[in-house]
């Protein structure tokens, strides 16, 4: 190699090397903006709560020899099939609007907590209505189930002790 090709070939590399350490900085950058945004996850925990009532054998979705997943049987839709259900540290009401039938988790804790949904720190409050079949007395009926859900948002303490 000659002087001059040397020269250019370090020429090149005072190029290159900002070049590579810009791309790399753009990388980092994209990788830790993704990496640092805040994910909602009470929205999907609240849709897959909500969903067990209607898609669940053990709550309201019609049986016989297999579970019919969206058709809800009336005989099932009650407070103490809810309870057994969906028993946490929510509170649920589920009502089918067109029969004005309503079941609840826990009737007197979901309307002490309903209010406070405003408070989006300590809870999640979470709506819901969708299409849904009724089987009465071997009768399909069509309805809207529309469901309320209130979740509390406990934090736990720097020292791992109780809930806040």
């Amino acid at each position: 190699m000659s002087g001059v090709t040397i020269g250019m070939e370090l020429k090149m590399w005072f190029v290159r090397i900002p070049f590579v350490i810009i791309i790399a900085l753009l990388i980092v950058f994209a990788v830790n903006a993704h990496n640092n945004r805040k994910i909602n996850i009470k929205s999907i925990e609240g849709d897959v709560i909500l969903k067990r009532l209607f898609y669940s054998g053990n709550c309201f979705s019609y049986e016989d020899v297999r579970s019919h997943v969206g058709i809800i049987d009336l005989s099932k839709f009650n407070d103490e099939r809810m309870k057994k259900c969906l028993n946490g540290d929510y509170y649920i009401k589920a009502e089918l609007v067109d029969l004005g039938k309503i079941a609840y988790n826990d009737k007197e804790l979901f309307e002490r907590n309903i209010g406070f949904c405003k408070f989006e720190n300590k809870f999640y409050c979470y709506d819901k209505e969708i299409y849904a079949l009724i089987r009465d007395n071997g009768i399909l009926k069509q309805d809207i189930l529309k469901m309320n859900l209130v979740l509390p948002m406990y934090q736990k303490e720097a020292t791992g002790g109780g809930l806040l």
